[in-house]
């Protein structure tokens, strides 16, 4: 799998008029009409699948040898990166429910972690994908929606309706521990030296190994989100989502704050280059386009004015805009 290190100096955005699933320097995964294509750099057709009805909401993952997709929470498809044929299979909707989360990587080449939804009851699951079986799955509980998720170190972290938190066991679905707010968390939490980071009402929460919890508070910033972390710096959006601020959790001081006009819908890692320098920077956008930070200045590094966008992916070393239309907006690394 290849690094996405972006030229600062010179994006190279190219434009597609088809929805492109994947892209990396040595092939692309594309939509035309009813049927996914996989294809190498010169359009040669490697191989290809019918593509399910529902295809407006999906996920990918990249392992070493395969590309997974899941779409509409039930249809799994796996392409060969050699070109092979590509083989697809269904949930057993009955006994899993319907996937209600991103797709998380595991230690396994064949594992991944989910979310689902089943008959008022929400539930993780350490999932085979090229086997379709269950390897292990938490508990189940009585809510609507998994607002957020992550696996970190063999764990599996969880916000569910806004106030309830969970870890459990990947290799066994065993409880580790929960805990319920009384009031309204923000929608990202974020693994941290081996617990767990979360923002409640300005309040920003560490929840240990055990569940124990120690407070902070950041003077004169207002967080709306979180966002990212690199080793001890937090990066989060505040002012109702319009600026992006860098705060050293180790040292429990503000790094930098950069002021924004418009709402931050989405952000998302990576590297860039610039001057034969590599940076850590951040993506993010917004109703007008999208933007990068260079985080490691803590300063804007670019700005592409785009209408219509609707999500950022990063897939192997590419970057890719949906945009309305079936649409697609792709910068290399």
């Amino acid at each position: 799998m290849n690094d996405c290190i972006l030229n600062l100096d010179n994006l190279g955005v190219e434009s597609r008029d088809t929805k492109v699933l994947f892209a990396s320097k040595d092939f692309i995964i594309y939509k035309e009409r009813f049927t996914i294509y996989l294809a190498d750099c010169d359009n040669n057709v490697l191989s290809r699948y019918a593509c399910p009805s529902d295809d407006q909401r999906f996920d990918v993952v990249e392992f070493t040898n395969d590309i997974l997709f899941l779409f509409a929470g039930k249809d799994f498809i796996v392409f060969d990166k050699l070109g092979n044929a590509p083989f697809g299979h269904n949930l057993p909707l009955q006994k899993t429910g319907r996937v209600v989360t991103k797709l998380m990587q595991t230690d396994s080449e064949d594992n991944i972690v989910f979310g689902t939804f089943l008959r008022g009851n929400l539930q993780f699951l350490n999932y085979d994908f090229t086997g379709n079986k269950r390897i292990s799955q938490t508990s189940s509980w009585q809510m609507t929606h998994i607002i957020d998720c992550a696996v970190d170190s063999k764990k599996i972290y969880g916000l569910l309706d806004s106030t309830f938190l969970v870890c459990c066991s990947v290799d066994t679905g065993e409880t580790l521990w929960t805990r319920f707010e009384t009031q309204k968390i923000d929608k990202i939490i974020l693994p941290y030296r081996n617990g767990l980071l979360y923002n409640c009402q300005n309040n920003l929460k560490f929840a240990d190994e055990s569940g124990n919890i120690d407070n902070t508070s950041i003077p004169l910033v207002s967080i709306s989100q979180l966002s990212h972390i690199i080793d001890h710096d937090l990066y989060f959006l505040s002012n109702e989502n319009k600026n992006i601020g860098c705060y050293d959790l180790q040292d429990k001081a503000l790094k930098w704050e950069i002021p924004g006009k418009q709402p931050i819908y989405e952000t998302l890692l990576s590297k860039g280059t610039s001057n034969k320098k590599i940076y850590d920077v951040l993506l993010y956008r917004t109703n007008d386009g999208i933007g990068i930070i260079n985080l490691t200045l803590g300063q804007s590094a670019f700005f592409l004015s785009l209408t219509g966008s609707q999500r950022i992916r990063k897939t192997s070393d590419h970057i890719l805009i949906s945009r309305v239309g079936n649409r697609t907006e792709m910068i290399p690394g």
